[in-house]
């Protein structure tokens, strides 16, 4: 598991990259709507649903 107690700088944008990479913020709510991630992960964001929300 990994804390953060202060979010980076660069990560305090609705995008950001790390290396050749693109990440984005997002609610649970917006990825449940994401067929894409719901197809690769929706055991995941089930998980992160039970446990934090």
């Amino acid at each position: 598991m990994i804390r953060l107690d202060e979010l980076p700088e660069y990560m305090d944008k609705d995008e950001f990259e790390i290396g050749d990479k693109v990440f984005k913020w997002l609610s649970i709510g917006e990825m449940e709507e994401d067929f894409d991630i719901m197809s690769k992960n929706d055991d995941v964001i089930a998980f992160v649903k039970k446990r934090c929300c």
